[in-house]
């Protein structure tokens, strides 16, 4: 629940999607407006670690958001839905949604006997989309407020008038943070292949982190005659592309992230999954390559062919 509205049948509010769930407040509540400009103390109450487990249809969605204040009223956002088939959010899940939202606090005002924090969100990841939402932290809970998109009143600014009754928790400030979803593909990897027509190709990847989902891949392929890559190539070709982690699915057994890569100076998107199995980085069989691809267009099978890390 953060940037991340966690969907109808949870019935919580996350300022993930921009929007709130949950049913509308009472009209003749007063909000009203206060034109005192946030101090400090606004954005810090917010930074942490929220997150809660809700049902989900049959099966349940596990909320996860990782606050961090950018300057004295703004935060950033790293939110994330996991859903899982059986309920209290255990096994693993069949398919994850991330993204990235800036929060801007703007003021404050009242909603009963509550005093919340205005705040404009800009949604950067995935899809730029802004809202008008309501922030509060309750009984030591993260509250979001109703939007008008949820039906939700709203004042003459566009700010809910009603909080979402469910909200998250706070994890431990002693509790390691997770890694973020790219760090496990940070290094160089390597592998020889055999390669069309009749040759072979020493594939290379050198991957920086440039945020909690993407990464930055300057990749070569060189070329050779023999199995092994050695000798002197009969050729070779590189690149450059962004790579954004826009959320996983399930491959047989395997939770694969679903990832957008953007070749520098190549106009279209490609869409594959990634992964890390045994030590080993896999990639997806496109469709062009003649595999399967899901409603959204991502592979449903595995490459057989592997990277190592070096």
């Amino acid at each position: 629940m953060l940037l991340k509205q966690l969907g109808p049948a949870a019935g919580v509010c996350s300022l993930a999607t921009l929007a709130a769930c949950g049913g509308g407040g009472d009209d003749s509540t007063s909000a009203t407006a206060n034109t005192l400009t946030p101090t400090a103390a606004a954005a810090d109450k917010y930074v942490g670690t929220w997150s809660g487990c809700f049902s989900d249809g049959g099966g349940s969605r596990q909320d996860t958001n990782v606050i961090s204040k950018t300057g004295a009223s703004s935060l950033t956002a790293n939110w994330q839905e996991a859903y899982y088939a059986a309920t209290g959010c255990l096994g693993t899940p069949s398919r994850t949604n991330i993204g990235v939202a800036n929060v801007t606090l703007v003021g404050s005002k009242t909603i009963g006997t509550d005093t919340v924090d205005k705040a404009d969100i800009l949604q950067s990841t995935p899809g730029a989309q802004t809202e008008k939402q309501v922030l509060a932290v309750l009984n030591g809970q993260f509250a979001i407020g109703v939007t008008a998109q949820d039906k939700g009143p709203v004042d003459a600014q566009g700010y809910p008038n009603s909080l979402d009754p469910a909200k998250l928790a706070k994890k431990s400030d002693a509790t390691t943070p997770p890694p973020d979803a790219a760090d496990k593909y940070v290094g160089t990897w390597k592998a020889c292949h055999a390669s069309n027509p009749g040759g072979f190709d020493l594939e290379s990847l050198v991957v920086t982190k440039t945020g909690a989902n993407s990464v930055k891949v300057n990749w070569s392929d060189t070329y050779y005659a023999n199995a092994i890559c050695t000798g002197t190539p009969t050729g070779s070709e590189n690149g450059v592309a962004t790579v954004t982690i826009v959320g996983t699915k399930l491959i047989g057994a395997n939770t694969a992230d679903k990832i957008d890569i953007y070749p520098t100076g190549v106009s279209a998107l490609e869409k594959n999954v990634q992964l890390i199995v045994n030590g080993k980085m896999t990639s997806g069989v496109v469709a062009s390559d003649g595999g399967t691809v899901d409603a959204e267009g991502y592979p449903n099978t595995l490459d057989s062919s592997s990277l190592m890390k070096q």
